[in-house]
């Protein structure tokens, strides 16, 4: 039986995908002198602030401070803060879990700072979750499970029985590595390219948690 719902933030909650690559473009700019293009991120959503970085600066050969990078994107992240969106249907979502009676927590792959930035760009505040979970927490990253894994342990709960929604392809792989049942929005990435999903939507408005609480139990 599912008994918390653990939620990702960027590309689940918030649209943050063009803030993400116009500060990450920016910073790539100022301190390296290079124009990378948004469509370079794209293999590394989902994966950490360092990697998401990391991988588009090896594809263009270059050597980068991650500490320093982080920072100046992160300070170019709050610059673009307007750029930000909830995705449809997610207040509604929140608020059902909650009436339901289910634990609902955040597990990011943002700083905490990044998350409270984008967070307050929206207009959410923390205290709606009963636990959120940063990848400041943790040591590896997505795909690595280590995230889920730490989440559901704070809950106090078996992985199997914890829903997590995912959009991302690292994202729905950690899940599935911690035990958890994935489902999966096609904001970011097709119904193809998430295909290892227990479940792929198109939108957080076509998840009845009502039809799938007891999922886990069936099988």
């Amino acid at each position: 039986m599912i008994k918390a719902v653990i939620l990702d933030v960027d590309g689940i909650i918030i649209d943050t995908e063009e803030a993400n690559a116009v500060a990450s473009i920016q910073m790539f700019r100022e301190l390296y002198n290079i124009e990378v293009k948004p469509e370079d991120f794209v293999p590394f959503v989902g994966t950490g602030s360092v990697r998401y970085l990391g991988g588009v600066a090896e594809k263009y050969g270059i050597d980068i401070d991650a500490k320093k990078a982080t920072k100046r994107r992160e300070k170019n992240f709050v610059k673009n803060l307007n750029k930000l969106r909830l995705f449809p249907g997610v207040k509604n979502f929140i608020q059902t879990v909650k009436q339901d009676e289910l634990k609902i927590a955040i597990a990011t792959s943002a700083d905490r700072s990044k998350f409270q930035a984008a967070f307050r760009g929206v207009g959410l505040v923390e205290e709606q979750f009963d636990l959120i979970v940063t990848g400041d927490e943790v040591k590896h990253t997505k795909p690595h499970p280590e995230i889920y894994l730490t989440t559901t342990k704070k809950l106090g709960l078996e992985p199997s029985s914890c829903l997590v929604v995912e959009d991302s392809i690292a994202g729905v792989e950690a899940a599935k590595k911690a035990g958890t049942f994935s489902v999966a929005v096609t904001n970011t990435f097709s119904k193809k390219d998430l295909a290892k999903a227990d479940l792929i939507i198109g939108s957080l408005e076509e998840l009845d948690i009502k039809k799938i609480k007891y999922y886990r139990a069936e099988e």
